[in-house]
């Protein structure tokens, strides 16, 4: 576990991941990207470069509205974990504890969670 980062990411950071996934072709012309509105997703220090970035790739950013947990499936997931965490935690260290309860979600579950958020 020494490649752990000790600070937080910061909004530089996910700059430089969208603009990563740009440029590998993970976000594409047509795409549209959600995300949720943690500080770091628009922050002042990125927001024009966040923009040209998008309308250069022709994609859009679309935020979810403030406290909808309930349109994340990334939110769906985490629950499992800290549920999983919860009930069932053994006596392996924490984070590996962590990895377990993350490796315990399967496709099915993802694609569950993102009907549910999509569809309810």
């Amino acid at each position: 576990m020494s490649n752990l980062r000790p600070v937080a990411n910061s909004a530089r950071d996910f700059l430089v991941v969208v603009l990563d996934m740009l440029i590998g072709g993970a976000i594409i012309a047509g795409d549209i990207v959600v995300l949720d509105n943690a500080s770091i997703h628009y922050a002042a220090g990125i927001a024009a470069a966040l923009d040209a970035l998008f309308d250069l790739a022709g994609a859009r950013l679309v935020f979810l509205p403030a406290y909808s947990p309930e349109l994340n499936p990334c939110e769906l997931v985490f629950a499992q974990a800290k549920r999983y965490l919860r009930e069932r935690r053994g006596s392996l260290p924490f984070a590996f504890e962590i990895i377990k309860a993350f490796a315990l979600v399967t496709h099915e579950n993802v694609r569950s969670y993102h009907q549910k958020c999509t569809f309810s």
